[in-house]
């Protein structure tokens, strides 16, 4: 999830849903010195279980990465690659294998991980 500026939900109705626990959803938060929302996607990156979180000097707006920066959402999509890599791999070695229990394990086990 890539957050630019971003905020939480305001109704209760919602908020008691959405933010009830921490998300467990990998994310990055861009967020400015001097946006208004400052504050705001702050809150919402603390929602996050283990957020990158990308500070600039800048408004309200897209920002220019410095080399730092740059870095560290590589890393982060990068880490995200490699995740999804090794589960592709998990899931074709357990259906290579002729055991059907195995099978139903590896999928039980990407519910479960989707569902995290």
């Amino acid at each position: 999830m890539v957050s630019i500026s971003g905020s939480k939900f305001r109704d209760p109705s919602i908020c008691n849903i959405t933010y009830k626990d921490p998300i467990k959803v990998k994310s990055v938060h861009f967020i400015g010195e001097k946006d208004w929302l400052k504050i705001p996607s702050e809150e919402l990156a603390s929602a996050f279980v283990d957020p990158l979180i990308i500070r600039h000097p800048q408004g309200h707006t897209v920002p220019r990465l410095d080399d730092a920066s740059v870095k560290l959402l590589s890393e982060w999509s990068s880490n995200i690659l490699e995740d999804l890599k090794n589960e592709d791999v998990n899931v074709t070695e357990a259906l290579d294998s002729d055991e059907s229990a195995d099978v139903e394990l590896a999928e039980n086990n990407m519910v479960e991980q989707v569902a995290a």
